[in-house]
């Protein structure tokens, strides 16, 4: 009896530290650390003009602005330090609704409609699911940039990451659980 005490109160302290590390989700805004900046109207929107205007925005000084080809480029003073060129290889692009960050991705391009144009984000080191803000998802970005909601969302630069800490305990207490589930079952035979 004392040993089914001991493995519940254990089997509830390893799943209550699982999930207490993945409740809350992280807003990714304009004031982010990680946001790199903006380019407007960001037209047009191609898989390969988004990662053209992402590489821009990297080749730029902080707080520096420029035009190229009718846009627009205004890029934040958050340094994006050991940041790749982006790449079409292997995103998610035109999205729009929350999506698994699976294995991970280096930039978030998120196109609004009219004229607030797209905004990127570094999210290198992210894990779970990315979606507009309101939605159950782990990492949001916001829904309205000005008066203008967002169209659709894109992920650039997959790479890799390792199986993320709070799955990692919930795997090693649904294990425990099944342990004392066997361990009661040989005592009461």
């Amino acid at each position: 009896m004392k040993m089914n005490r001991i493995l519940g109160v254990a089997l509830m302290i390893v799943c209550g530290l699982g999930f207490a590390g993945h409740a809350q989700a992280d807003a990714l805004t304009f004031a982010s650390p990680t946001y790199l900046g903006s380019i407007t109207p960001g037209t047009p929107t191609s898989p390969t003009d988004e990662v053209n205007y992402i590489n821009q925005l990297l080749s730029m000084a902080l707080n520096a602005e420029t035009t190229v080809g009718g846009n627009f480029f205004d890029r934040s003073g958050n340094a994006c330090v050991g940041c790749a060129s982006a790449t079409i290889t292997g995103g998610l692009v035109d999205l729009a609704s929350s999506t698994s960050l699976g294995t991970g991705f280096t930039y978030l391009f998120v196109k609004y409609s009219a004229q607030e144009g797209s905004h990127v984000w570094d999210i290198r080191g992210l894990t779970g699911t990315i979606g507009p803000s309101g939605g159950a998802t782990t990492h949001t970005f916001p829904l309205n940039a000005g008066q203008n909601q967002w169209s659709h969302f894109a992920l650039f630069n997959p790479g890799t990451i390792t199986v993320p800490e709070p799955t990692t305990l919930m795997l090693l207490g649904v294990g425990l659980l099944g342990f004392g589930l066997r361990y009661r079952k040989h005592v009461n035979r």
